[in-house]
């Protein structure tokens, strides 16, 4: 993979991460931020693994700090987009 395609990747991931959750989770009765940031760090780690193992990287090598640093980026960004999500769209609870 390229620098170039990474860069590519990481961008998508940063504009479209955050919405896809917000959807997903946007059914939910009781949805709470809490919940979408945990779901947020939750596919993070996961997302995390996933590179980590396709690029055969090791413990200490700068190839891991750079995905980690991405990977902080796009939590970041995400996270941020679930923010202006919700001022954008509230999500309005039905009552019991």
């Amino acid at each position: 993979m390229t620098l170039n395609s990474c860069q590519k990747e990481e961008e998508y991931a940063m504009n479209v991460i955050g919405k896809v959750v917000y959807d997903n989770l946007i059914d939910l009765e009781h949805l709470h931020y809490e919940h979408i940031v945990f779901a947020l760090e939750a596919h993070s780690e996961l997302i995390k693994q996933r590179m980590m193992a396709a690029h055969a990287v090791d413990g200490g090598s700068k190839k891991r700090k750079q995905v980690e640093q991405i990977l902080g980026r796009i939590s970041q960004a995400a996270i941020e987009t679930v923010k202006q999500e919700l001022k954008a769209n509230p999500i309005e609870f039905a009552e019991k």
